[in-house]
Formats: C-alpha cells, sequence, structure tokens
C-alpha cells in the first residue's frame, strides 16, 4: 500500500498495468487488493481517462482524508479501587501525502473539576517501508497542558512521504478521574455514564478500546456507542448503540475494523 500511496502523491493519475510495470515485486493481487482497500476508503477516486480506467488522489474538497490512514489504535485504560485512572495509548498510521509535518494527538475529560495527570511521552517511531534506512525519529512534545486538556504533537523533519509508516504512544495517570457510584457520576459529570474512547477524524483499518475494571465493582449496564453529545459538565446526551457488554466482566474491549469517522466509547453504568 505505501507503493500505492507514493506513486498516486507523485503522478496526477494512476493505472493498474502502470503500478505493475513500477513494481514488479509485488504481486498484482496485493496491488489489486490496496486500490480496492484505498478507493472504500474514500482515499482514492476512480478515473476515466483515454478509455482506461485509473485511479487518483481524492482532494479534501471532494471528501477524502487529509494526512493520514490509521492502520491501528490500541486504548487500554485501568480503574483502580479508588477511581484512579491510567491509560495507554498507541498508534500506527501511515501518511497519505507528501509534504505532512505534525501530527497533533492527547487526551481530554469532560469535565473541568479533575486533577492534572502525569504523563510519559513515546517511544515515536519512524518508518519508510520503501527504502532500507529510517528517516530521523519524530520530535514528540507537549503543546498544552491543563488538568483536563493534554494536547502533544509529532513534528517531522524531514516532512513526510506519502507511504510512510509513524508508530507512537504514550501513558497517562490521573487521582480519581473515575466516578465509583451513580451518585458520583450525576455530581461530577450530570451523567449516570462513565466513558472511556476515542476520536476518529481519519480513516481507520482497525482500533482496540479496553477498559480493566477493579475487582468487585459492579456495573449496572455497560456498552459501545457512537458519537454522543458530550459537554463540559454535562448534560450528555447518549450515542447510537453499537454493541453491549454483559453484566459482571471485569474487562470491557471494543474491536472494530473499518469504522467510520466519529467518537467511539465503551461506556458504563456505575452502581
Amino acid at each position: 500500500m505505501a507503493a500505492l500511496l507514493r506513486e498516486a502523491s507523485t503522478e496526477t493519475e494512476i493505472f493498474r498495468n502502470q503500478l505493475l510495470a513500477h513494481n514488479e515485486t509485488i504481486r498484482s493481487n496485493y496491488i489489486d487488493e490496496g486500490l480496492q482497500l484505498l478507493f472504500t476508503l474514500s482515499v482514492l477516486k476512480r478515473i476515466e481517462k483515454g478509455g482506461k480506467s485509473g485511479y487518483s488522489l481524492r482532494g479534501l474538497e471532494e471528501g477524502g482524508p487529509k494526512d493520514f490512514l490509521i492502520l491501528g489504535i490500541w486504548k487500554t485504560a485501568r480503574m483502580s479501587d479508588q477511581g484512579n485512572r491510567s491509560a495507554r495509548f498507541r498508534a500506527r498510521l501511515m501518511a497519505l501525502r507528501n509534504g505532512v509535518s505534525m501530527r497533533p494527538c492527547g487526551s481530554l475529560v469532560y469535565s473541568p473539576n479533575v486533577a492534572a495527570p502525569k504523563y510519559r511521552l513515546g517511544p515515536a517511531v519512524r518508518i519508510d517501508p520503501l527504502v532500507d534506512k529510517n528517516p530521523t525519529a519524530p520530535r514528540f512534545e507537549v503543546t498544552k497542558k491543563e488538568p483536563n486538556d493534554l494536547v502533544f504533537r509529532l513534528s517531522f523533519e524531514p516532512s513526510l512521504s506519502a507511504g510512510e509508516v509513524i508508530d507512537y504512544g504514550f501513558y497517562i495517570w490521573a487521582e480519581k478521574i473515575y466516578a465509583m457510584s451513580r451518585e458520583e457520576a450525576v455530581e461530577r459529570y450530570k451523567d449516570e455514564w462513565t466513558r472511556e474512547g476515542i476520536i476518529l477524524n481519519d480513516p481507520c483499518l482497525f482500533f482496540n478500546v479496553t477498559v480493566k475494571l477493579p475487582s468487585g465493582f459492579q456495573y449496572r449496564e455497560a456498552r459501545l456507542e457512537k458519537d454522543p453529545v458530550l459537554t463540559h459538565g454535562g448534560p450528555n446526551v447518549p450515542g447510537s448503540v453499537i454493541s453491549s457488554f454483559r453484566l459482571g466482566e471485569r474487562v470491557l474491549t471494543a474491536n472494530l475494523e473499518k469504522p467510520s469517522a466519529g467518537t467511539y466509547f465503551v461506556s458504563w453504568k456505575p452502581p
């Protein structure tokens, strides 16, 4: 797929026979599958020229993606007996265009009344699948630090070429973020539900969100939901329910392949 994107970013149009000629070491069915996947994700659009069918990158004005394809996102959050939150986040991305110079990321809590988090950045790795030597590692830095809003930035020097891969992660710990009862949830967040999730603004192949609850914590209901309306201090509006968890599970795990853009949350009602 890296080779297809590199060529699509260099040429105005690409055609199957052209790709086969330029990538003789790649099996034709892999090229066909890559083209179909990128078309399905609205990264490429189909074109007709001189009686031949081909592809070109879909522009932003045509509803195309901005900078990245998410190859995978993994987030694991753990609740302690006191409601403390620890979360590990990892993402693997592929640049869709030439010239990408930065990537923002971070963690947001929908309440101003929380303790400032502790954090650890990295590792962050930059990989070019089409060359033997990997480029300079990204620079990982904090650009905003507030108790409920922590923003990081990955900077790429030189800027990325289409098809390059970025693999990065970070860890966050904060005291007493999770409500341990219905009464506490309503008082602090104006909502019966507690949530842990991710925001997807880019085309995505896969994500995983896992929440590990403390022993003896008995939620009243738990589910995976999409696009709830959340505000600082509530009230909130529940999202559409994708699936539900059985009562009594200590580990709530959600996996989705090729999800559409939006916000996804593993959500539960404290006892």
